[in-house]
């Protein structure tokens, strides 16, 4: 499932050319959407390892840290 508003197919494919050109490689088209999909579902296991509660939790977290912010007694 590629989405045209995600900048990670855009970062990867930026810096992908110039990787195999320093590396001295060529890979082929197909190799690089494959990476994509694989780094992509790397970072979601990563997320859900680290926080697996997810954005929701994260928001409340941040609620209540900026709710005692300015006197934190």
């Amino acid at each position: 499932m590629r989405h045209s508003s995600c900048l990670f197919p855009i970062f990867l494919n930026t810096v992908g050319g110039p990787l195999e050109h320093a590396l001295g490689v060529s890979l082929p088209p197909g190799i690089m959407s494959n990476l994509e999909l694989m780094i992509f579902g790397a970072l979601i296991i990563l997320f859900l390892i680290v926080e697996p509660h997810g954005l929701a939790r994260m928001w409340q977290i941040a609620k209540e840290k900026l709710r005692l912010w300015p006197f934190p007694h």
